[in-house]
């Protein structure tokens, strides 16, 4: 028993959507090595600044510290700005997903998922990067 067009559209659609998302996540590697490398400098720097040999209660030591957590909040938020929306519109997708597996296996209470995936594949496996 094939499965209605309407519910292999809604797969495809899903699918699609998560070949974008997927990408987007791909395009935010270059801010996620950007972060890296400043963490990495951020560490080479407290390691240079650490062979002065500084008194913590010396106003250019505190200065040091607070910059360097400014420069790292700076960065973690844009990155959590970035990848927030990618992440949230992920878990609804995922629930889309649930949703419609659910509609597909009450409607076909015979196939098995297997049976169900033999049906969508065809029509899923040319949606890629």
């Amino acid at each position: 028993m094939p499965i209605d067009k309407v519910y292999i559209d809604s797969a495809v659609e899903i699918r699609r959507e998560w070949v974008r998302l997927l990408g987007v996540i791909t395009d935010y590697q270059k801010e996620i090595d950007k972060t890296k490398k400043l963490l990495y400098k951020k560490k080479q720097d407290i390691e240079d600044y650490s062979k002065t040999k500084p008194k913590i209660k010396d106003p250019k030591f505190k200065e040091f510290i607070e910059n360097l957590f400014t420069d790292l909040e700076m960065q973690s938020t844009l990155l959590e700005n970035k990848i927030s929306p990618v992440s949230k519109e992920m878990e609804k997708l995922s629930k889309e997903e649930l949703r419609l597996y659910k509609v597909i296996t009450s409607k076909y209470p015979n196939l098995s998922d297997d049976q169900i995936k033999e049906e969508l594949w065809p029509w899923l496996k040319d949606i890629h990067l």
